[in-house]
């Protein structure tokens, strides 16, 4: 599904609103660089973008609550297994936050967005947890061994609307949200019948309503049939429940909802989801900190694509001093040396005019 261009301005302002990012006019210099953009004699059809960025080193350990969202219902057994079975790629990957990890469902009749209990009685795992894995493998068992299988009309994002309303204490003050989908259908089956919570921009809304300070380095990830993936399509129609094919869609609503907050969009199909669960926690970690909404693809003074967010940055010698991503729209930095506490980033590239 294609963005609304006031959506995404008005995604943009609330992301540059509510980060450590400033938007400012440069006075032309030279670069000494043949890798960045020259700012003095760009194309006539360019126009320069600047954004400063600042960095500071936490002394606390960043705090993230990832919430996941499981289709539970019958096509999904060998999804749920194929999650367990990497769900250790997620964690070594963010082992550097303070993490909470919570579940919920697709099922919007029966789980309303209700967090599921893990064996020790709470509704959470931690970071620090010894059996956090195992308890985690039991859930999804649960889930995937429920006597009476999910509602077949499934709603992530109703289901994430909810959650954030109950707030039954994953979300916690001063911690980053991260949500994760998975599942083999759009929202509502097949946007039939939607309802207001249906919406990615109405959980854009209601985050931003009950947690303004989480929506800046909010992202949600999307394990789902992606768009024109007609194979996977194929794939997941193939499958039987109760001696039927079941239905599959393109998750057109959960790829909206990634791609207006700079997460993954993968696929639900995929044999192995180590790598996707790891991409997944590399945005999560470099989400902590600083990030930019990009105006457009950046490009360097020649209209040419710049192709390592590194290369964003003005000053050659503060490259080193940084980790840099770059996923869509979003570009991410964060301080990696261990004698830098404090940086103040030019951000400088192009755009078309």
């Amino acid at each position: 599904m294609k963005l609304k261009l006031t959506t995404l301005i008005l995604l943009s302002s609330i992301l540059s609103a509510c980060s450590d990012v400033e938007f400012n006019n440069v006075a032309t210099r030279s670069l000494n660089d043949n890798n960045h953009p020259n700012i003095d004699n760009p194309i006539s059809e360019l126009s320069l973008v600047h954004h400063t960025v600042k960095l500071s080193k936490q002394e606390n350990i960043e705090s993230i609550d990832i919430l996941l969202i499981i289709d539970n219902s019958g096509s999904m057994e060998t999804e749920h297994r194929n999650l367990s079975d990497r769900f250790s790629t997620l964690i070594d990957s963010i082992q550097n936050l303070d993490w909470r990890i919570c579940i919920t469902t697709t099922d919007y009749q029966n789980d309303d967005g209700r967090l599921y209990s893990f064996s020790d009685g709470k509704k959470w795992i931690n970071v620090g947890d010894p059996r956090a894995e195992e308890k985690f493998l039991q859930v999804i068992s649960d889930i995937s061994n429920q006597t009476q299988a999910g509602s077949g009309d499934e709603r992530g994002i109703y289901a994430i609307n909810r959650a954030l309303q109950k707030n039954e204490g994953c979300f916690r003050n001063g911690a980053n949200l991260s949500t994760i989908v998975l599942s083999d259908e759009n929202e509502a089956s097949n946007l039939e019948d939607l309802v207001n919570l249906d919406f990615p921009e109405v959980a854009l809304n209601t985050l931003g309503q009950l947690y303004p300070e989480k929506l800046a380095k909010y992202t949600h990830h999307s394990l789902v049939i992606k768009s024109d993936d007609y194979d996977c399509l194929d794939q997941q129609a193939q499958q039987l429940f109760n001696g039927k094919n079941v239905k599959a869609y393109f998750g057109t609503f959960y790829e909206e909802l990634s791609e207006k907050t700079g997460g993954l969009v993968g696929s639900v199909c995929s044999q192995d989801y180590g790598s996707q669960l790891k991409l997944i926690g590399t945005i999560i970690t470099a989400n902590t900190l600083g990030k930019v909404q990009l105006q457009c693809v950046p490009m360097n003074d020649e209209g040419k694509i710049i192709s390592s967010p590194e290369l964003l940055i003005y000053d050659p010698l503060q490259r080193p001093l940084v980790n840099s991503t770059q996923k869509e729209l979003l570009a991410s930095f964060q301080i990696k040396d261990k004698n830098t506490s404090y940086l103040e980033l030019e951000i400088v590239y192009f755009c078309p005019k």
